[in-house]
This record gives structure tokens, sequence and C-alpha cells, in this order.
């Protein structure tokens, strides 16, 4: 059985969204390993800085909130395109009359799912921001 057009436009959007979301918190992930990686290949040098103990705790701590966060946030996004599809392929065996409600259903649970994928990312956005600024506020503080 075939889907309507905007039924089939709806799970593709759907799926698109959760594609975008691994994308964007794989990309968040790699970036805030790396910066943890550059922190703990330089700790000699940075120790000697001026504000050590006042920025880097607070980089190193959000940078990992972030990661942590951030793949929380890819197990979510896999979760959701994984549910999605398999509810595709129910949603092509129901009768017609229950499609609307299925449909309604859908959009509904969409919805939820993309509350908590929102707080997740706001946590990440945050953190990784904060690690990113207190790194830049040692450089700055440290060079000018």
């Amino acid at each position: 059985m075939e889907l309507q057009p905007e039924t089939r436009d709806l799970f593709d959007r759907l799926a698109d969204h959760a594609r975008l979301e691994v994308d964007v918190f794989k990309h968040i992930t790699t970036l805030s390993t790396g910066a943890i990686v550059l922190i703990a290949t330089f700790m000699d040098r940075l120790k000697s800085l001026h504000s050590f103990r006042i920025a880097l705790p607070i980089a190193a701590t959000s940078l990992l909130v972030c990661l942590m966060f951030s793949v929380k946030g890819v197990f979510l996004a896999w979760i959701a395109n994984r549910n999605l599809m398999k509810l595709r392929m129910a949603f092509m065996a129901i009768e017609a009359e229950d499609k609307q409600r299925q449909l309604a259903d859908v959009q509904a649970a969409n919805a939820s799912l993309n509350k908590s994928s929102r707080g997740v990312f706001n946590i990440v956005q945050y953190s990784f921001m904060l690690g990113i600024g207190s790194l830049a506020a040692l450089i700055v503080w440290n060079v000018i």
C-alpha cells in the first residue's frame, strides 16, 4: 500500500530532521573532543598562564558536559529516526479511516521528541559556547 503524498512528505521531513540532528551532534562531539585533547596536550604550558585556575577548569568542565550531552543527543536522534521508520512501515498497513488519527499521533509524538531533543541541544550549545569562550578568554587575558 502506498502513502499519500502529504503523508510521505511528512515522514520524509521528519527523517531529514532526525538525520540533521545526528550530524549536528556528531560535529559538536568532534569539536568538543578536539578541544579537550588540546587542553590535555598543552596542560604543561597552560599552567604558567595568568588566570589558569579560573578559565581552564570552566572550559574543561563545560566541554565535558557538552561531550556527554552530545552523545545523548546522537542516541536520541538515532532512536527517533528508527522509531519513525518503524512507524512509517506500520502506517502503510493501517486502514484508511484510521490514518488521520494515526497521523495526529505521529505529529504529537514528534512534538514530544522535539521538546526533549531541544533541551539536550540547548545544554550542548550553551556548554560548548561556555567552554570555547573560556578558552578564548584565557588566550585573550594572556596574549593581549
